[in-house]
């Protein structure tokens, strides 16, 4: 089945045509439904000898991507059930259908496996994978052969792991780091706990995605999708976050030291304990984010909408917040260096503080942190006032 790759457009469309239909032919009947009596490893089969060889060009990727959804709905699930029963199969045999020495093939064994690995992958992963199809469980051989399989693609062609979906795949506690995952598709992934530090996730869509307790120092997530992700102890020290998406997430107790979430969407997100000491969230939404007791020293909110925003005992000492949007936000018991906390914010053009004041006060005692043996650093804690009847 061995395929002449050529790069004209049409070519390509014709190699992708005849992929598409032989894979219906060989493995499903006229309705759609998986051929009976259909061998497990048929499809390693045919994705073997048509692509460990060569494997696919960027161009053929997308394209054979783009074909995947034209496809009527019944041959999609047809296929999607066979590709299913046939991979674990083809797991254990490390995508290779057969191996013997042959002076014609110059293409090493282990890239066989990689070529192979990634169309199969690519056509299952499009086929309307659900969270229920639990593939891949946790500390499963499946997933300890699958992550060896996909770190060796990213090692043989970093580039087209650039897109993957792995969308509802459980990857928990696996090293990514230092992996380019750009434009991937991560939508409701497990990566509860994994090591992602420094690796590149910008454009990708990690909606609903579990990331309690991942590890993403240093890593880049601009423009990403992490909307209702979850990211409860998760470490996101300087991280680049700008113009990431993480409205209605789960933040609470992270570690955002650091971080650069300028322009980012953080509406309704759950900061409750969260660090982000030194964080630059200029331009960012929060508005009704839930920021109480987040340590919030020395960050940056230049610009930043906070309307609605839940601070109470949260640390702001030493908070850039000029030209902030402070409207309706709750500031009980919320910690500040300065009595004249109002006032600076006037100063620094914030909308609201003429309601803040109205609701608020601040207690002229000295309050000081255990470590402060020699009271050096006194803070100061707002508290509400007595609404007269």
């Amino acid at each position: 089945y061995a395929i002449e790759f050529l790069h004209k457009s049409l070519q390509e469309y014709l190699t992708i045509e005849y992929v598409l239909r032989t894979l219906q032919e060989e493995l499903l009947d006229e309705t759609g439904a998986p051929l009976p009596h259909l061998p497990l490893e048929r499809p390693l089969e045919l994705f073997h000898g048509w692509f460990a060889q060569k494997g696919l060009s960027r161009n053929l990727y997308d394209l054979l991507v783009e074909q995947l959804e034209t496809l009527p709905a019944l041959f999609k699930k047809g296929l999607r059930q066979v590709l299913k029963q046939g991979f674990g199969l083809a797991l254990r045999h490390s995508f290779l259908y057969q191996h013997h020495y042959n002076p014609q093939i110059t293409t090493p064994p282990i890239q066989q496996m990689a070529h192979a690995f990634e169309v199969y992958w690519a056509v299952l992963s499009r086929l309307n994978l659900a969270v229920n199809d639990d593939l891949l469980t946790e500390n499963s051989e499946a997933q300890q052969l699958f992550c060896g399989l996909l770190e060796l693609r990213y090692n043989y062609q970093p580039l087209l792991l650039q897109g993957v979906n792995l969308s509802y795949v459980n990857l928990r506690k696996i090293d990514l780091s230092n992996s380019n995952l750009s434009n991937a598709d991560l939508r409701e992934i497990d990566l509860n706990g994994v090591d992602l530090r420094k690796s590149m996730l910008s454009n990708a869509n990690l909606h609903g995605a579990d990331l309690n307790g991942a590890d993403f120092e240093g890593a880049h997530l601009t423009n990403a999708i992490l909307s209702k992700a979850k990211l409860m102890r998760a470490d996101l020290s300087k991280t680049d976050l700008s113009k990431a998406d993480l409205s209605k997430a789960d933040l609470s107790n992270t570690n955002l030291q650091g971080a650069d979430l300028t322009g980012a969407n953080l509406c309704k997100a759950d900061l409750s304990g969260a660090n982000l000491h030194r964080a630059d969230l200029s331009s960012a939404n929060l508005s009704n984010a839930d920021l109480i007791h987040a340590k919030l020293t020395n960050s940056y909110f230049m610009e930043s909408d906070l309307s609605g925003g839940d601070f109470r005992k949260a640390d702001l000492r030493e908070v850039s917040l000029s030209d902030t949007n402070l409207k309706k936000i709750k500031l009980t018991l919320t910690k500040v260096n300065s009595l004249n906390f109002f006032q600076i914010l006037k100063n620094q053009n914030c909308q609201g503080v003429e309601d803040l004041e109205k609701r608020y006060s601040i207690d002229p005692t000295p309050q000081y942190e255990e470590q402060d043996k020699t009271k050096k650093h006194p803070y100061y804690l707002i508290k509400e006032k007595q609404q007269s009847s």
